[in-house]
């Protein structure tokens, strides 16, 4: 789950995630649940590709 996925999904693109640590154009798993609001955080839960 900690790991940099890139940002390919217009979810992806609309919602807030955070690069921490990854190269451009992709985001970490990890840290974009942990520094979302709780709504966000959610969303990006049940709407992520495991």
């Amino acid at each position: 789950m900690n790991e940099c996925r890139p940002i390919k999904t217009q979810l992806e693109l609309n919602s807030p995630t955070i690069q921490l640590f990854c190269p451009d154009g992709q985001y970490n798993t990890m840290a974009t649940i942990v520094f979302s609001t709780p709504e966000q955080a959610v969303r990006n839960l049940f709407h992520s590709e495991i």
